[in-house]
């Protein structure tokens, strides 16, 4: 509802809209998609407590060729976090085309805030993805998608995701 860097933020609607509705849940800066508003109290408990165990499906961009197979499996264990093992669910992966990996890489730094310090990002290693020759994108199911969470699972998993759309 706030920023403290003051970039765009929910508390940026319609006044009227935000003293009869509250966001369900919370979208990263860096992340898009589906952001729910609700004025009911019973209802945004029920799709954010986890004992409500409501799935989420993002679509990841992330580094590297992703072998399907090996990816579905270590989400189905569960993938060890800071924060505990959780799982997922692969829905699938695709290779994104060699001839197209560039473009979308150029996309996404594009479009980073024009507040964003280019070099500072590349400096503190933000932009390793910068000259990455593969990418895939994965589709997939978590029941708790707070704290960055699907981004430290893939990473976990060796594929560090670079654009993040939660579904």
């Amino acid at each position: 509802m706030s920023d403290s860097k003051n970039r765009p933020n929910l508390g940026d609607l319609d006044e009227k809209m935000i003293q009869m509705m509250h966001p369900v849940g919370r979208l990263d800066y860096d992340s898009s998609g589906l952001l729910l508003f609700s004025s009911d109290g019973k209802l945004t408990q029920k799709l954010l407590h986890p004992s409500g165990q409501v799935e989420k499906e993002y679509a990841a961009v992330v580094v590297g060729k992703v072998n399907e197979h090996d990816l579905r499996e270590k989400l189905s264990q569960g993938v060890e976090t800071s924060d505990g093992v959780f799982p997922g669910i692969l829905i699938k992966s695709t290779c994104i085309a060699e001839n197209e990996v560039k473009s979308i890489i150029d996309e996404i730094i594009d479009n980073l805030p024009p507040e964003y310090d280019l070099d500072k990002l590349e400096k503190n290693g933000h932009l390793f993805f910068k000259n990455a020759s593969e990418l895939s994108e994965v589709r997939l199911v978590v029941e708790e998608g707070k704290h960055r969470m699907v981004r430290r699972m893939l990473a976990n998993c060796g594929h560090p995701v670079i654009k993040l759309k939660r579904y």
